[in-house]
């Protein structure tokens, strides 16, 4: 599958310009990079998905959910699903890779500089709002319940 030049052009100038530190895969087609967050995940890797007219941003965490609590972090990505505008959270049944996902559709056009800049901070910003109810969640130290009230109260 190819993917728009002008797209990646978009995005790649945003980074450079604003001085992130990233990888462009033109093989995989994809664009890496990390950025720092403040919650008890301390960091995030993002990868921005280049297609022909579109691309997303996937944030993703190191760990994974171990298999007895993915039903209790299915129950937490759902609540906070609910109220997401942009963007939602998903988890790989198979493997408990929890993720942001971000997609921004460029049919006929150019992402501008703040579309670029928002789909990237947005998965960054979701991921430093709900990591630690992710982690509660994940280390099997509260229920969804629990950590998502904690999110309602920040």
């Amino acid at each position: 599958m190819a993917y728009s030049k002008a797209i990646a052009n978009a995005i790649v100038d945003f980074l450079r310009d604003d001085d992130w530190h990233y990888e462009f895969d033109e093989n995989k087609e994809i664009i890496r990079c990390g950025v720092n967050i403040k919650c008890k995940l301390k960091s995030t890797r993002l990868i921005i998905d280049l297609r022909e007219d579109k691309y997303l941003v996937f944030a993703t965490i190191s760990l994974s959910v171990d298999e007895e609590n993915r039903a209790e972090m299915a129950r937490l990505l759902n609540m906070i699903n609910y109220t997401m505008v942009f963007g939602n959270f998903e988890m790989d049944e198979s493997d408990g890779e929890v993720r942001f996902r971000f997609a921004v559709d460029c049919d006929d056009c150019l992402p501008s500089r703040e579309v670029v800049k928002d789909s990237i901070l947005i998965p960054a910003l979701m991921m430093e709002k709900y990591g630690d109810a992710i982690v509660k969640v994940l280390m099997g130290f509260a229920t969804a319940k629990e950590a998502y009230e904690e999110t309602r109260k920040k």
